[in-house]
């Protein structure tokens, strides 16, 4: 049933994490789909592969850009 919404109106898209100022993980509201950013800024799905280069990313960038 939630897919079929999802397939009719489309995916409501809330951010589940900021990776990067430039990468995003993304979870649908309705379906529980999770996406990210694909080097051209596109959506994809999120396969363990890529949560795990978004990781090595979000840690990397934390160690450059410190929180002050």
């Amino acid at each position: 049933m939630r897919s079929l919404f999802c397939n009719f109106f489309g995916h409501k898209l809330l951010v589940k994490r900021n990776v990067t100022s430039h990468f995003r993980e993304y979870e649908c509201s309705v379906c529980k789909l999770e996406l990210t950013n694909d080097d051209k800024g596109r959506k994809t799905s999120l396969t363990p592969h890529l949560r795990e280069v978004n990781e090595t990313l979000f840690n990397f960038y934390n160690k450059k850009h410190p929180v002050v």
